[in-house]
């Protein structure tokens, strides 16, 4: 990211410090992804300006056959890229920044860009937005200010507000799925599971991710089986408000039942940002966990465990009774 742009961390700016945004593969494989910096969402109160803060976050298309990387410069000045969504259909990017929930649009064929302004602004969390939802459609989802959900028609330009409210206490969502279907699931960040059908505009509360309502438990992680009829989730997560006793939870969600199953902890990692499911419905997470050697987990000189990046799968039986 950071060659790609030409941003380095100086005296006067920092670089990228990690990638937050979806990564996205296009129907002929090419990969387009934007940077973030830890921590943008308190970057507006810096009343940032270049060239002594954060420049924002890059745009950039990489052609892993060719190696080819094609940079698109920073759609939103001074705001990190928290959320990427790439509307084949009409080749537009959709993304938000972190820090002033701007919403902006970029047309990969002509390269111009439309910045919508603020959306998803939630005062009722420090962050503000760490997502938005793109349907099979184009059209795209936000969490308002005042608990719903505001959409936006990619043809007309025009938002509207929908006519409910999300469940859970700051009425958001941190992760979603979207079926075959056009039907879209998601989890807030006190691990609320709601639907929405957009076809009937209509939400449906599928309960708490422990079965806790009043206990707030992040989960940044959704992953569907259209088949099965299931949601998998590991439950808690490093980064908001958790059930310590109930960190990390490997949950499925009966669909046509609605039913939740626990089927236990997953130990060794702190944490999951994204989940899927396979043709073969094997599950596979993205997590971070502790450096073992045996049974030890392995510290820095500083006596802090280490961590990195694991690939996690989980083989689910056909029939969830069984478990």
């Amino acid at each position: 990211m950071n060659q790609a742009s030409s941003l380095y961390s100086n005296i006067e700016s920092p670089e990228h410090g990690k990638i937050h945004a979806n990564i996205i593969v296009d129907a002929t494989g090419n990969i387009y992804t934007g940077g973030y910096m830890g921590s943008s969402y308190l970057h507006e109160y810096t009343r940032a300006f270049y060239p002594k803060s954060y420049v924002g976050g890059a745009l950039i298309k990489y052609n892993p056959l060719t190696k080819d990387i094609d940079y698109f410069g920073i759609p939103c000045p001074y705001g990190a890229i928290v959320a990427l969504y790439l509307d084949e259909n009409r080749n537009i990017m959709n993304g938000i920044s972190v820090d002033r929930a701007k919403f902006w649009r970029i047309n990969l064929s002509t390269m111009e860009l439309n910045i919508y302004e603020s959306i998803a602004r939630m005062s009722r969390v420090v962050d503000r937005v760490r997502e938005f939802i793109m349907d099979n459609d184009g059209f795209c989802y936000f969490a308002n200010d005042v608990g719903g959900l505001t959409r936006f028609d990619p043809d007309s330009e025009t938002f509207i507000d929908l006519d409910f409210l999300i469940p859970g206490k700051f009425m958001d969502f941190r992760a979603s799925v979207v079926s075959s279907k056009n039907v879209i699931y998601s989890i807030s960040t006190d691990g609320m599971v709601w639907s929405y059908f957009p076809k009937t505009d209509k939400l449906e509360n599928l309960g708490h991710v422990l079965g806790l309502p009043d206990q707030l438990h992040y989960t940044p992680n959704i992953a569907l089986d259209e088949k099965w009829g299931r949601l998998y989730f590991i439950a808690g997560n490093h980064g908001g408000e958790i059930l310590e006793q109930a960190l990390e939870t490997l949950t499925i969600l009966d669909i046509k039942k609605k039913r939740f199953h626990w089927l236990g902890i997953v130990k060794g990692i702190e944490g999951c940002f994204g989940a899927l499911v396979a043709k073969d419905h094997k599950v596979y997470c993205s997590c971070f966990g502790h450096v073992f050697k045996g049974n030890k987990i392995i510290c820095d000189k500083n006596g802090n465990p280490i961590t990195r990046p694991y690939l996690l799968r989980y083989d689910p039986p056909e029939n969830i009774d069984s478990l």
